[in-house]
């Protein structure tokens, strides 16, 4: 890093000094919208299993239905609205 004040420091701080800027961008990372939103639906996805080890067949199977309906009717209604006022 070309210009960055933290070459100047000694070789111990640098270190610190870059450790603490690497669990800072992982930690960013984590937090962003999309990695919450698949943290969520991981979490969904692993509460439909527990109730098919339950052996609670459908109820896992009236809660997992979401995962795939929900997506191709957000993408049906996105496309409709984009029909209708780009024609």
């Amino acid at each position: 890093m070309a210009g960055d004040w933290a070459d100047y420091l000694p070789p111990k701080q640098r270190k610190l000094r870059e450790q603490r800027r690497f669990q800072r961008r992982i930690i960013d990372k984590l937090l962003k919208r999309k990695m919450l939103i698949s943290y969520l639906i991981v979490l969904y996805v692993c509460l439909c299993f527990c109730l098919l080890i339950a052996k609670m067949v459908f109820a896992f199977t009236l809660s997992i239905l979401p995962l795939f309906f929900v997506p191709p009717i957000v993408y049906l209604a996105w496309w409709l609205v984009w029909k209708e006022f780009n024609e």
